[in-house]
C-alpha cells in the first residue's frame, strides 16, 4: 500500500512539474527560435532552426573562417529568412560556382529578372522550386584571402 502511495506522489509531481515547466519551455523555445544568430552548425538552435533542406545545401568550401547561421521567423509581412556566412579562400568565381551547383536538391535556376538589375558579378539571385525554399542568393565578396560567402534563403510559408 505505501509503494502504491510512493507511486501516486511521484506521479502528480511529475506531473505538476510537467505541467509548469513544459509551457515556460515552450515560449522560451519558441522566442529563441525566431530571430536568432550566431548558430554554429551542429548546434541545438542550428538543428531546431534551419530546415533539413537547407542544412543538406550549405557546406562549406575552402572554409578559412567558420560558418554561423541566422534566421528569423515571420514577422508582420516579411518572410522568413535563413543566412549562412563564412570565409572562404576559393577564388570568388570558383566559390559562386560550387554554391550554386550544391543547391540543385532545391531546384533552384537563375532568377532572370533580378540578374540583369544586380551589378555584381559575385553575386547569383536564384528562384527555387522547393516547398521549404522559395529563393536563394549567393554572393562572395572578392578582396581579401579569406573572403566573405553568404547564402540568404528566402523561405516558403
Amino acid at each position: 500500500m505505501d509503494d502504491m502511495k510512493t507511486n501516486t506522489a511521484a506521479w502528480a509531481t511529475g506531473l505538476l512539474v510537467a505541467c509548469l515547466t513544459l509551457p515556460m519551455a515552450a515560449v522560451l523555445g519558441a522566442w529563441s527560435l525566431f530571430d536568432v544568430s550566431d548558430a554554429r552548425p551542429g548546434g541545438l538552435a542550428y538543428y531546431l532552426g534551419v530546415p533539413a533542406g537547407i542544412r543538406d545545401v550549405t557546406g562549406t568550401f575552402g572554409e578559412c573562417r567558420p560558418a554561423r547561421f541566422r534566421w528569423k521567423g515571420r514577422d508582420g509581412l516579411s518572410a522568413p529568412f535563413v543566412v549562412m556566412h563564412y570565409g572562404s579562400q576559393l577564388p570568388p568565381d570558383e566559390a559562386l560556382e560550387r554554391h550554386a551547383a550544391a543547391l540543385t536538391p532545391l531546384a533552384c535556376q537563375k532568377d532572370g529578372e533580378s540578374a540583369a538589375t544586380d551589378s555584381s558579378p559575385h553575386t547569383r539571385p536564384l528562384r527555387c522550386a522547393h516547398p521549404d525554399v522559395l529563393a536563394a542568393d549567393i554572393h562572395v565578396e572578392t578582396a581579401g584571402p579569406c573572403r566573405e560567402v553568404s547564402l540568404a534563403f528566402t523561405l516558403n510559408d
